[in-house]
């Protein structure tokens, strides 16, 4: 599926129904929690979804039975890599379900039906296999379906969108493979099965095609996007780049008991977090356990006041959600009776809940996402006025080296250093972090023209050092790579 219809076409974890890019969810495999999701194979929708498809369609290999899997698997293997993509639909779930698996390597070119082969096993195998190259194009929603299978965690992997990042092709850090292959190859992919319902059958000669398009191209792309990486002397960046999809972190769902922290404040008290706690931990196992948005089972809002106004009966309970007088809750009124409905049908195990949390107080550690201490708005902007100059000099999009969050994150910890801050790390410290930390710490200031004053025509930006006589000393441009 290609990268901007795969962001299009996610639902929001909070249940609100917008299409927009939110990260995959996928289960928990902890045994605490024990919440696991209902196959994600799905209905098969089409009044013809009994009549067999043929062996090829346009002559990809049409995969449906174990047999043709492993004799799939053994071609693939062979190649020593190949090209994966998925369709998935993620509207109204928490996992999205896997409707088709493609794949191409030299002489190869095979779609999967998911919903036909019941062991996938073979194929979830060659993920962790090192000695086997996986090239994908936005590939973390890919591997967090294949993670939720099976909890299998890549090895060996090639993201052409990070790749194609890292050397600075187009202003933003995510590009479209479309748009990838029209540059490098000199392919036009077709747009138009991009909404297609991916879990009907049979499939279409036009879904075939439109499908192993996304993976026809990668391998020569991936050649590609590496001799131009090898000339900007950047290979080392794209190494570095690619560790985060071979990491388990980068899959794992956190336990049910930490959900609470993205919903956490400041102001609340830590008898509220508590409370907070419990409701947002069964929230979350039961949206895991039904495969349901989190905001089907209680609005994030609902949850926040329930922590902070901690009803001791159901009257306290329901009363923002009744009317009163006559006149009506406030709020909108599908909201106000979905959340109000959700009460009525579970008062007691709600109150217990929050009464148990209450009596187990969290203290407030700032580790969520909307947590942290304020920074100072006209450091972070300073800083960020570097990075500008800096993605420039190398051609790359801010965002590769930085996000404003970032940026925020590194004021509001300093003196320390900010943790998992990663322009802090790698070729981003050697080429933007050490120069933050020279700023924040008054040792480097940045300057306008030579000596601070415009000197004709645009006047140079740089970063002038403390020396050793106490006198800012003008610093040469770009360090190497």
């Amino acid at each position: 599926m290609e990268e901007h219809s795969k962001f299009r076409n996610r639902t929001r974890g909070d249940g609100s129904g917008a299409r927009g890019s939110a990260a995959v969810a996928v289960r928990e495999r902890s045994a605490g929690d024990g919440a696991k999701p209902p196959s994600r194979r799905g209905p098969r929708e089409a009044p013809g979804a009994t009549t067999p498809s043929p062996a090829e369609i346009g002559g990809v290999r049409i995969v449906q039975d174990q047999e043709g899997l492993e004799a799939l698997v053994a071609d693939l293997r062979a190649a020593g890599e190949f090209a994966l993509d998925t369709e998935f639909i993620p509207e109204n779930r928490l996992f999205p379900e896997l409707g088709l698996i493609q794949v191409a390597a030299p002489g190869v070119e095979a779609v999967i039906d998911p919903l036909e082969v019941k062991k996938l096993d073979p194929l979830l195998a060659l993920i962790p296999d090192p000695g086997v190259l996986k090239v994908v194009h936005s590939g973390k929603h890919d591997f967090d379906i294949f993670y939720g299978l099976s909890s299998v965690v890549p090895k060996n992997v090639f993201d052409t969108q990070i790749a194609a990042a890292v050397i600075g092709h187009g202003k933003k850090v995510q590009i479209a493979l479309r748009t990838l292959v029209a540059g490098f190859v000199g392919r036009e992919l077709s747009k138009q099965e991009q909404m297609s319902n991916w879990l009907r059958r049979p499939l279409t000669p036009r879904q075939v095609e439109y499908a192993i398009a996304d993976v026809r191209y990668l391998l020569p792309l991936r050649n590609k996007l590496t001799e131009r990486a090898k000339a900007l002397r950047r290979l080392d960046w794209l190494r570095e780049e690619m560790v985060p999809l071979t990491e388990e972190d980068s899959y794992r769902m956190p336990p049910a008991e930490e959900c609470y922290r993205a919903l956490d404040s400041p102001s609340l008290t830590p008898s509220q977090r508590g409370s907070l706690r419990e409701l947002a931990a069964w929230r979350e196992r039961r949206a895991r356990a039904s495969n349901r948005p989190r905001g089907w089972i209680l609005k994030d809002g609902a949850v926040r006041d329930l922590a902070r106004r901690q009803p001791r009966n159901r009257e306290q309970l329901l009363a923002p959600y009744e009317s009163v007088a006559g006149r009506p809750p406030k709020g909108d009124p599908k909201t106000i009776q979905q959340i109000r409905a959700v009460l009525q049908k579970n008062p007691d195990a709600i109150l217990r809940l929050l009464g148990a949390g209450a009596r187990k107080p969290v203290p407030f550690t700032g580790k969520g996402k909307k947590e942290r201490r304020p920074a100072p708005e006209s450091l972070a902007l300073l800083l960020e006025t570097w990075l500008k100059l800096r993605a420039s000099e190398h051609g790359v999009a801010p965002e590769l080296l930085a996000t404003q969050e970032e940026l925020r994150a590194i004021v509001a910890a300093y003196p320390k250093e900010a943790e998992d801050a990663r322009p802090l790390k790698g070729y981003r410290r050697r080429i933007l972090g050490e120069d933050l930390l020279l700023i924040l710490s008054g040792e480097a200031v940045i300057q306008v023209g030579a000596n601070g004053r415009k000197s004709g025509g645009q006047p140079p930006i740089r970063l002038a050092r403390l020396g050793r006589l106490g006198r800012f000393v003008l610093r040469d441009s770009a360090p190497k790579n």
